[in-house]
């Protein structure tokens, strides 16, 4: 195997299968994303603070999410309070409202069909009224 490939093969986060000097394939084996039973599942009709992807609050130029889906409208918030309302693919589309995670407050800014894709956020905790 090449020293080069080798080196950046290494550096990958996968499992690698067993190689030799002489190996010239590798089939590697693509990890399931299927959810664990300590995963949160969204449902609807529940609430769940989320936390939203730095590439989401900060967007390049180039991105369009909140002119394409969100009517223009950027969430200010790093934290919501949110309910899932639609699924349509690997888009997901929220009521919610901003969340102060430190005070366990909502916010004043309220967003209403407001979408995001799937590895836009990150699921805090299932909410509980």
């Amino acid at each position: 195997m090449n020293k080069i490939i080798k080196e950046q093969l290494n550096k990958c986060n996968i499992e690698l299968p067993e190689y030799t000097e002489d190996t010239t394939r590798l089939f590697i084996i693509k990890k399931s994303n299927n959810t664990t039973q300590n995963e949160i599942v969204l449902e609807k009709d529940n609430y769940y603070i989320i936390e939203i992807a730095r590439f989401i609050l900060y967007p390049s130029d180039n991105f369009t999410l909140d002119s394409n889906w969100n009517k223009g409208i950027r969430t200010k918030s790093k934290y919501m309070l949110v309910t899932p309302i639609k699924f349509i693919g690997k888009m997901i589309c929220f009521d919610g409202c901003g969340y102060d995670l430190q005070n366990n407050e909502s916010l004043d800014d309220v967003y209403n069909e407001y979408w995001l894709p799937s590895k836009g956020f990150k699921i805090v905790k299932k909410y509980e009224f």
